[in-house]
């Protein structure tokens, strides 16, 4: 009986992290991801306003959000690039939003197009130094610049886990 309830004990304790992934995901997912195609033209719903970030420079208003995340806004970089940016609540450790951010990664790779590669990085911005990346499958940069492209991380905000998935529109090449 005590095995049967340790047994349970585990099931249910990874069925709850698992479950956080919001029911709503794919299809939020694929409307921000559209909207990168067009560099978020017809997610913009006014002005950017100058922020006070480490990685961004300003906030833009938009239409769409990914439901039940922590943070879900529409920001540009230091290189001027159109950014989604969603922080969805991890677990209470590293360890268990880990487990979280691989579900979300299985999920997210069903979800972008096929001729999309995935590959993991050292990425120091994040709590546990690496990055997942989603971008076209090509050697030639003007190619890969044209998509967008999704990066994911683990990152830590005053003692709580999040998992960070950035939505990057394409790069404007003159």
């Amino acid at each position: 009986m005590k095995n049967l309830f340790i047994a349970l004990s585990v099931l249910f304790s990874s069925i709850a992290v698992a479950q956080d992934l919001p029911l709503t995901y794919k299809a939020d997912f694929k409307i921000i991801f559209d909207a990168a195609k067009s560099y978020y033209k017809t997610d913009k719903t006014g002005e950017a306003t100058k922020i006070t970030d480490e990685y961004f420079t300003s906030e833009i208003p938009c239409k769409s959000h990914f439901q039940n995340s922590a943070q879900s806004r529409l920001v540009t970089d230091k290189e001027e690039v159109t950014i989604h940016q969603v922080l969805f609540t991890g677990g209470k450790t590293l360890e268990e939003t880990q487990t979280f951010f691989k579900k979300i990664a299985e999920v997210t790779k069903t979800l972008v197009p096929l001729n999309y590669k995935v590959s993991t990085t050292v990425n120091l911005k994040y709590d546990d130094k690496t990055s997942t990346t989603f971008e076209l499958n090509s050697d030639v940069f003007a190619q890969v610049a044209k998509k967008p492209s999704v990066v994911m991380g683990i990152i830590k905000k005053q003692e709580a886990y999040y998992v960070e998935i950035l939505v990057m529109g394409p790069v404007l090449i003159f």
